[in-house]
């Protein structure tokens, strides 16, 4: 997948295969008058095509095969609840799809991470999220994915250790029970941070601060700033980068 997150032009030509997101702006498909095949999912704000180019829609880019209609015969488990029902249908989808034989709890942290990955997208283009903000997700939820491949023990915690408030910190390592997200801080100033709705702490115009509730041991800049005694101005105007950076020391 390729994803062009600012708000200017991505102009292709010669020809591509793969999948191609311009959510805030014009993407262009040979305008040049090359001829080109392009092959795969292509999305932007808007869409031109030139005269000698052909577009085909594969079933799923990147995967070949035929996921899309593997992903349509996988069921939807109705008896969960909502939250819980996504991620097991993207659970299910790798197990059963995309692939098969991984074990119960790979599933499920693929399926978890798929979700979030979904939510981020949407609130970026409904214009909730900045482009800045749905790149710290998709990294913080790939690294996280990726930690997890060589260590079955981190895997296995994130699997099957209780989680109450669900914040994805286990209930062991949550220095901040109760976690309400996103912060309820509305006057967000520069070089100031709050956490968003999926944990990270971003700024005024979502400029990610390099640290997610994971970072914090689950507690989010309004639980900080009442557990350090930070005062009114923290309060109103969001926790500073230096009371983070000091906050996630005292943790180590």
């Amino acid at each position: 997948m390729f994803a062009f997150l600012g708000a200017g032009d991505l102009e292709l030509t010669g020809g591509f295969r793969g999948t191609v997101l311009v959510p805030s702006g014009r993407l262009t498909l040979g305008m040049d008058g090359s001829r080109g095949t392009y092959e795969g999912t292509f999305y932007g704000k808007h869409v031109l095509i030139g005269p000698k180019v052909s577009v085909r829609k594969l079933p799923i880019p990147l995967f070949g095969a035929d996921l899309e209609g593997c992903a349509a015969r996988v069921p939807v488990r109705i008896d969960l609840p909502p939250e819980e029902r996504d991620v097991a249908y993207q659970a299910d989808i790798a197990s059963s799809c995309s692939m098969p034989g991984i074990s119960s709890c790979r599933a499920y942290l693929i399926g978890r991470t798929n979700v979030d990955y979904t939510a981020a997208a949407a609130r970026m283009i409904t214009g909730n999220f900045s482009p800045a903000e749905y790149l710290a997700v998709v990294r913080d939820r790939t690294r996280k994915l990726r930690a997890t491949e060589d260590n079955t023990v981190l895997a296995m915690l994130l699997c099957t250790a209780p989680d109450a408030d669900g914040d994805g910190v286990s209930d062991a390592d949550d220095v901040c029970p109760g976690t309400d997200l996103p912060d309820g801080i509305l006057q967000l100033k520069v070089n100031r941070f709050a956490a968003n709705t999926v944990g990270v702490f971003v700024g005024a115009k979502g400029t990610p601060s390099g640290y997610t509730i994971a970072d914090t041991g689950g507690c989010s800049a309004t639980q900080i700033i009442s557990a350090a005694g930070l005062g009114n101005a923290h309060a109103r105007f969001g926790v500073t980068r230096s009371a983070l950076d000091t906050w996630v020391a005292s943790l180590a």
